[in-house]
């Protein structure tokens, strides 16, 4: 994207509809990937039954993943990547 630093994400986080990140707020499902460094990464994630929702004061309600909904994988620092999908039905 232009004007952002050229790094690294950090962390890439699950957020759901009612979950984002930020200094107020947060939330989601920590997904754990690999290489830490360089721009390509490899993740493997379960969609979890719940995760933690957000607000701007917190506190931070266990909320269900709903089918049908919008969720999104998103890195922190936020805006450098980020792909939306929908949760299906098995």
């Amino acid at each position: 994207m232009p004007g952002l630093p050229d790094v690294p994400a950090a962390a890439l986080f699950f957020l759901g509809p009612g979950s984002w990140l930020g200094t107020n707020g947060g939330g989601g499902a920590y997904v754990d990937f690999a290489p830490r460094s360089g721009h390509h990464a490899t993740a493997t994630f379960t969609i979890p039954a719940t995760y933690t929702g957000g607000n701007e004061n917190g506190p931070y309600p266990t909320l269900a993943t709903q089918p049908g909904s919008d969720y999104a994988f998103m890195t922190d620092p936020a805006g450098e990547c980020n792909v939306h999908f929908t949760v299906l039905p098995s």
